[in-house]
């Protein structure tokens, strides 16, 4: 590394930036996936007897060999023609067989065909599929053949194109929100397992990506792996080809690389550049918004001359993006190139010559529409750009003495894509497996940069609705990431994410291993989702979900810790846990957020919460459904226990704060003591509340004292769910309303006030109760609290 080159990276230093407070933009953190061994799986034979599958690509043969062993557990397997579903089926799942043959550089378009046919296959059930609300029916398997690691492990992957039919699974739930999805890499030696294999996948849901390698059942696992230092260095007399540099990140980052580095940087696109003599170049903002305004109006095609202006707009901006490089005196040119078309690939790289020391393919196209409405050779468009692009430059680099390759990928090939990223999520994933490909066979060490959605820049249609799936990540912040990832060296993958957003649906959530990503931000309620749910039964995306949980007592310390006429029982406060998360799954159209202002109408049938005394579990049916009421959003919830009803309520979510009924108590330096007494004249009651989890209060007037209870207090599982609401405070106040006759619990209303406060104390003014912190701010309160 030159003493210039040093001296430049040492001022390549973290920017200082002020992120929004609305949490849209955050710090991002690096994360890796490796391989892990997963436990095996049962076969669930009653699950396949009679279902109907449609099996796409592949092989005749392997197809005639799975369907006859399907077959032999009562599913229908019909073949797919490529082109249309046979008349009056009605199928209940997709087997993705793809691509069987070994990939090479010249077979690298191979792909095409099969993914057409995967196209035409989904888009002939999808209108069916999108309406099914039965969350336990669909699903859509492929079977790829990139080492039995997923392409993980450093081996030469046998066929990495799998990885289009990978980013296309995982992205599929968002538009079909009831299909279960799966990818199944299976390793050249386990092939003739193959339907073994299958059959004890099928109806095993949850974990997206498995794989098999020498027997043994793989799952990928992702953990924060920070950069380390750089070994690489980029030199004034080196150049530096981007592929879609010309706009977006891609002209971000060539900025930066001429200022840091000094180094010649190529961007590219495949219009030609102005000639300047244009008209509307010379237009300032005001003059082009009427420029745009007098075409449309008089257009004779609007939509043409929509697609005409989108095009000068993209000419205006790369021509006064490299107009001010120029100006600034940074070593930066356009040259246009397709990456698509082989020649002008060629073509380029020969022109740059032997000064070509970096390769970053950043070229990509997107085009956000649903699956059933975008045409296959739309979807071919899109992954063309990313997987034809790299092919080319792979063979057209081959011979050069290259310092680094990056491709630029994205969390929606990695995590699966927005709704209409199908394609973009497949191409995306593709990239990631041919860089190991590339790596693994010695052609040069490739890193693929899985980035989120950037704060209002590059490949993003709707910016807002992509904040729904994951918080954004500051331009600045990624610049200095990527230069910093290029020097590192680093092959492989690794991805760039802050925190995971709520667009999500059920069938996402068990998708990837739950130690996954501890580090993230809020990874906790993902977490605490997959707990709370149990087994999702019917889903309606905006309108309402049904699931059961198994209440099984060796789950928390607590059951033994709140009793029903001597028996232990599900504590109340815990319930309510279940209720809130199910809630959280049915919500306004668009994913609108309204903060929960109350817990409405709760009524509890206590018996029902019991367990008997060699009863180990029980299961929790659980019910919710939202609707509009005037300006709030109302979700009802049910739950039951077999016939019996178990609980009831409304979640009331709206902009406006509840009001509270009454002035909030202020009790401060209240002499608190061990010794303090507890209720006066608590009354027998079949409740009786131990203390050993839950403390009991002790009180000092109507104001109690309630150590906290924290949820690894609580639960006595590996992954600790969280917990909204303040166990213990709340039992305390269930206490003091119990009764002789306590078979029913109501509460007219649990007000949210401030969910994060620390709250150390109770009080009750007349029907209402309140759950504070030490200064007398309210939490939390509640009224009509009764036992009945």
């Amino acid at each position: 590394m030159s003493s210039t080159a040093t001296a430049r990276l040492r001022n390549l230093i973290p920017p200082a930036i002020t992120y929004p407070a609305d949490g849209s933009v955050l710090p991002c953190n690096r994360y890796r996936w490796r391989p892990i061994e997963l436990p095996s799986v049962e076969i669930q034979a009653g699950k396949l007897a009679g279902k109907k599958v449609l099996v796409v690509g592949g092989a005749e043969a392997t197809y005639e060999r799975l369907a006859a062993h399907l077959r032999s557990y009562g599913v229908t397997c019909y073949r797919f023609d490529g082109a249309a579903l046979q008349p009056g089926v009605e199928v209940d799942g997709i087997l993705d067989l793809n691509i069987e043959e070994p990939f090479s550089l010249a077979t690298g378009t191979a792909w095409e065909a099969p993914f057409a046919s995967t196209i035409r296959a989904v888009q002939a059930v999808y209108e069916a599929w999108a309406e099914e609300t039965n969350a336990n029916r669909l699903f859509y398997v492929a079977v790829t053949a990139m080492g039995g690691q997923m392409g993980y492990d450093g081996e030469k992957a046998a066929q990495p194109l799998g990885g289009v039919w990978a980013g296309f699974a995982k992205s599929l739930p968002r538009e079909i929100p009831n299909c279960h999805v799966k990818v199944i890499d299976v390793a050249r030696a386990e092939w003739e397992n193959l339907e073994q294999i299958l059959v004890q996948e099928l109806f095993n849901w949850g974990v997206f990506e498995v794989g098999y390698q020498n027997g043994v059942r793989y799952g990928l696992f992702a953990e924060h792996v920070p950069l380390g230092e750089p070994v690489r260095s980029i030199e004034e007399g080196d150049t530096i080809l981007i592929s879609g540099g010309a706009r977006g990140i891609g002209f971000a980052l060539a900025q930066d690389l001429a200022r840091n580095f000094g180094c010649s940087v190529v961007i590219t696109g495949r219009s030609e550049f102005p000639s300047g003599a244009e008209e509307w170049l010379a237009l300032g903002a005001e003059a082009f918004k009427k420029f745009q305004f007098e075409s449309l109006r008089t257009s004779p095609s609007v939509l043409q001359t929509r697609k005409q202006l989108e095009r000068i707009k993209s000419q205006r901006e790369l021509y006064h993006n490299v107009q001010q490089m120029q100006d600034e005196g940074l070593r930066v040119r356009y040259e246009a190139c397709d990456f698509t078309d082989e020649g002008q690939v060629h073509a380029l790289v020969q022109k740059i010559g032997p000064s070509l020391r970096g390769v970053i393919h950043n070229a990509g196209i997107e085009e956000t529409i649903r699956l059933n409405a975008k045409s296959v050779e739309a979807c071919l468009a899109t992954v063309r750009v990313k997987i034809n692009g790299f092919l080319h430059l792979a063979t057209a680099c081959a011979d050069l003495n290259l310092n680094f390759f990056c491709n630029v990928g994205s969390l929606s090939g990695r995590w699966g894509g927005m709704i209409g990223q199908l394609d973009y999520a497949g191409g995306n994933e593709a990239l990631t497996r041919l860089g190991f490909w590339a790596t693994a066979n010695g052609l040069f060490d490739v890193q693929t940069i899985c980035w989120p959605t950037w704060d209002k820049l590059g490949l993003i249609t709707n910016y807002q609705a992509a904040l729904k799936y994951a918080s954004a990540i500051h331009v600045q912040e990624g610049i200095y990431h990527w230069q910093r990832n290029l020097l590192a060296g680093d092959a492989g993958e690794c991805i760039y994410m802050g925190k995971v957003g709520k667009a999500l649906v059920p069938m996402q959530i068990n998708g990837f291993l739950p130690v996954s990503i501890v580090e993230a931000p809020d990874i906790e309620r993902i977490h605490s989702q997959v707990f709370y749910m149990g087994e999702v039964q019917d889903f309606r995306l905006f309108k309402s979900v049904a699931s059961v949980s198994r209440m099984d007592r060796r789950l928390t310390t607590c059951i033994e810790d709140v009793r029903w006429n001597g028996k232990a029982m599900m504590p109340v406060s815990l319930l309510l846990e279940y209720v809130l998360s199910l809630a959280e799954w049915v919500v306004p159209e668009g994913w609108q957020e309204l903060p929960l202002r109350s817990i409405d109408g709760l009524e509890v049938n206590l018996p029902a919460l019991a367990y008997a005394a060699d009863e180990p579990a029980w299961e929790l049916g659980k019910k919710a459904v939202g609707h509009w009421d005037g300006d709030a959003w109302v979700v009802t919830v049910t739950l039951s226990r077999g016939s019996q009803l178990v609980a009831r309520c409304q979640l009331v979510h709206r902009a406006e704060a509840v009001p509270v009924p009454v002035p909030v108590p202020v009790q401060r330096d209240l002499p608190f003591t061990s010794n303090a007494p507890d209720l006066p004249d608590t009354p027998e009651s079949p409740l009786v509340w131990r203390g050993g989890v839950f403390a009991i209060a002790r009180w000092h007037a109507s104001v109690g004292h309630v150590p906290a209870c924290s949820s690894g207090q609580i639960w006595s599982v590996p992954h600790v769910p969280t917990m909204r609401l303040p166990s213990a405070h709340l039992e305390n106040i269930f206490r003091a309303a119990s009764t002789r006759q306590a078979d029913r619990l109501t509460v007219r209303r649990l007000g949210f006030l401030q969910e994060n406060l620390r709250c150390t104390t109770i009080a009750q003014v007349g029907d209402t109760w309140y759950v504070q912190d030490e200064a007398g701010n309210p939490g939390f309160w509640l009224e009509g609290v009764a036992c009945s």
